[in-house]
């Protein structure tokens, strides 16, 4: 198999991800020998072969296809490569990059993927004190992009296991708000603001939700199917709630309630709020009880029940009843049934004191040295000889007889191209199943049947075109994401507004001499694709700017071929643009006169990257001055003057900088030469992983 090297320029950085990654999948680091060399593999195995990788021996040989697929990618010499290479540990971009893409699997051996009744819930728990663990973590599965947790299951009496949470639930609500469309950092500030308030979470079982976006069904609080559970209370401020003391309720003490989105207040014995008397306070957000029914509410006053009465809009507590039925749409219903706590365990589950995780990976699953053995090598197939012999001698099942969320499930794993090809036509029943697949993806190639493919272009969401063979890109109403790696005059005619209108991404891997057409670059610079986000193109036809307009819609722009005075242009005509990558060709001293709203650019992250062209201090600056609230820069350049000057100007010029990426050669002999690293990093925190990577008397190379 082939072994990268280590990355020595920004060409050799991943660019686009190609594996894709399924939710029964985890990301493990191999680690080994290959030809007596140390040698590493990142694959994406499935939660079936966990066990049995785990269980290799040292000095054993492996062949990795056995228990799952390396990650490929596709770099910035539009090279597809393998996620491996030489030595003992990746190098930190791979590492970076990997985290970045790929997450834990979101599911484990023990959870069933055969949806046979709905299993929603509304759970609730009341922390003692704001700062009080509730015994889950928080994780997210980027590639799909879904909330869910994992519980501690060494803490059993915990609020989230008392609550009716189950590890790889899928969260959909959190306290009245549906997070779905929400990413990670974005929940946890949700969570992390809420933390005085009583947590609401409408979740379901990985069955479940895989059941309803297979048939674009849409959660909310009001399915007859949601069990709605009675809410828990920690009695003590301990995270485990092993030691729960006993409640001593005062009959003569009341609480004045005001109940959420709500104006009425009403007087509450003390026994009827989910909260221990000693722990609750005066503005307290509680869950209360009456008659069965729960609801939130604001401490507002705690003492006798006539001071409390003062404060009520209603007389007496007769009218409790009456109000919790008019607000009926605000409250959980108590059920009968006991909740079963039991729960099955997750064998690598390591507590997170954290709290939060969204994509920590494991890592190093292997002993410290094995032999990998190579994918041309004769496989070894062992066969478990019980399940072989209750297949024989069992029942068999016919694929007739499997429910549709079973072959929705099975086809999951089945090519787009395949699954067409083996299964349309046999019957209506199979047809309307796979015409039911929404946001597929598509690798075009020259084995693909332009006629086949007619039949599930609109399921298609993201097609990638690795062939000149013609066809219809109308066919595709759903596209959304469209990546060219393969030059056709015919394709790129079809890139219209009118034939793609929905196109979001867009990007040409045809190599840095490639020069979209005109019109397409106009159309694209002047927001004809109304929905577009994030465009990667080759080299700019200049002559088309003055036809430009403004795309606010565009957030990712990436030009591999561009002049220097073409960047306050870019900006220009893309307001909201979040991230730009140029690689810079020439210079040209005529830079465009920008207006003042331009000098404060809401650009977060820069790449600026020169193979051979020298870049001097004013020409970096040039650029930069119209993008002061830069967070993210990467430069790499051929730099003829001192690199320190270069670092006070950046620390100067960014104000909100707070990670730079380098490969810089700077040009100088080595008499001429006036500091080293420790002055670099004594400059910005951000420059504190800067080293000196080679060094001789005639330049220097600095990088991260």
């Amino acid at each position: 198999m082939f072994i990268q090297q280590l990355l020595t320029s920004y060409e050799d950085c991943p660019n686009l991800l190609i594996t894709e990654q399924h939710f029964s999948e985890s990301v493990y680091l191999i680690r080994g020998y290959c030809n007596e060399k140390p040698a590493w593999y990142y694959i994406l195995v499935p939660v079936s072969k966990v066990a049995d990788l785990n269980a290799y021996q040292m000095n054993s040989k492996l062949d990795i296809k056995v228990f799952g697929s390396v990650i490929k990618y596709l770099n910035n010499r539009f090279e597809i490569k393998t996620m491996s290479g030489i030595g003992l540990y990746p190098p930190k971009i791979f590492q970076t990059w990997i985290a970045e893409h790929y997450s834990f699997a979101a599911l484990d051996q023990n959870i069933g993927l055969i949806h046979e009744n709905d299993d929603i819930r509304l759970c609730t728990m009341q922390r003692a004190v704001p700062e009080q663990l509730l015994g889950v973590r928080f994780c997210y599965f980027i590639q799909q992009q879904f909330h869910y947790v994992k519980l501690n299951e060494n803490l059993p009496s915990s609020l989230a296991h008392r609550a009716g949470l189950k590890s790889y639930d899928r969260i959909i609500f959190f306290n009245g708000v549906n997070i779905e469309n929400q990413n990670f950092e974005q929940f946890l500030h949700r969570f992390k603001i809420a933390r005085h308030l009583p947590v609401q979470m409408l979740v379901c079982s990985p069955a479940t939700y895989a059941h309803y976006k297979a048939l674009g069904k849409v959660f909310h609080c009001e399915l007859p199917t949601v069990q709605l559970l009675k809410p828990v209370y920690a009695t003590s401020t301990s995270n485990s709630n092993t030691d729960r003391p006993e409640i001593v309720f005062n009959s003569r003490c009341f609480y004045a309630v005001k109940w959420k989105n709500s104006d009425i207040v009403s007087a509450i014995p003390q026994s009827a709020v989910l909260k221990s008397p000693e722990y609750t306070r005066i503005d307290d957000v509680c869950m209360i009880e009456t008659n069965g029914w729960y609801r939130e509410g604001q401490i507002l006053l705690k003492g006798s029940r006539s001071d409390c009465k003062k404060l009520c809009t209603q007389q007496g507590l007769s009218g409790i009843d009456d109000i919790f039925s008019a607000l009926s749409n605000f409250i959980i219903r108590k059920v009968r049934d006991t909740f079963n706590s039991t729960r099955n365990t997750s064998p690598d589950f390591v507590e997170d004191k954290s709290l939060f995780s969204s994509n920590k990976l494991t890592t190093d699953t292997m002993p410290n040295k094995i032999t990998l053995q190579r994918p041309n090598d004769h496989i070894k197939m062992i066969q478990n000889t019980n399940a072989l012999q209750y297949i024989q001698h069992g029942k068999c099942t016919t694929l007739e007889e499997l429910p549709n969320e079973l072959l929705v499930y099975v086809f999951a794993f089945v090519d787009i191209h395949n699954l067409f090809n083996g299964f349309w036509g046999l019957n209506s029943r199979l047809n309307n199943i796979i015409q039911s697949y929404p946001n597929l993806s598509l690798t075009f190639n020259k084995k693909i049947d332009p006629l086949l493919m007619k039949l599930y272009a609109p399921c298609i969401n993201r097609l990638v075109v690795q062939a000149s063979t013609a066809f219809e890109l109308s066919q595709f109403n759903n596209l959304h994401t469209l990546i060219l790696c393969d030059r056709n005059c015919d394709h790129l005619a079809q890139i219209q507004p009118k034939i793609i209108p929905n196109l979001t991404h867009l990007s040409f891997l045809l190599g840095p001499e490639f020069v979209a057409p005109s019109q397409l670059i106009s159309d694209v610079f002047s927001n004809k694709f109304p929905s577009l986000r994030h465009v990667n193109l080759g080299c700019i036809d200049e002559s088309t700017c003055d036809l430009w307009t403004t795309s606010p819609s565009l957030q990712f722009v990436s030009i591999l071929s561009c002049k220097s005075n073409f960047v306050p242009i870019i900006l220009t005509s893309c307001p909201n643009l979040q991230h730009l990558q140029i690689h810079i060709i020439h210079n040209n001293n005529n830079m465009v006169a920008s207006s003042s709203s331009l000098r404060n650019h809401p650009l977060r992250r820069f790449t600026i990257w020169s193979d051979y062209f020298e870049l001097v201090l004013n020409d970096i600056d040039n650029l930069l001055v119209y993008t002061p609230n830069i967070e993210y820069f990467y430069l790499q350049a051929v730099y003829p003057m001192s690199f320190i000057d270069l670092a006070n100007r950046l620390a100067n010029r960014l104000n909100y900088l707070s990670q730079f990426d380098c490969y810089i050669k700077e040009m100088l002999t080595r008499d001429n030469r006036n500091s080293n690293c420790m002055n670099v990093h004594r400059i910005h925190h951000c420059f504190n992983r800067i080293k000196c990577i080679e060094e001789n008397d005639e330049f220097r190379i600095f990088s991260t």
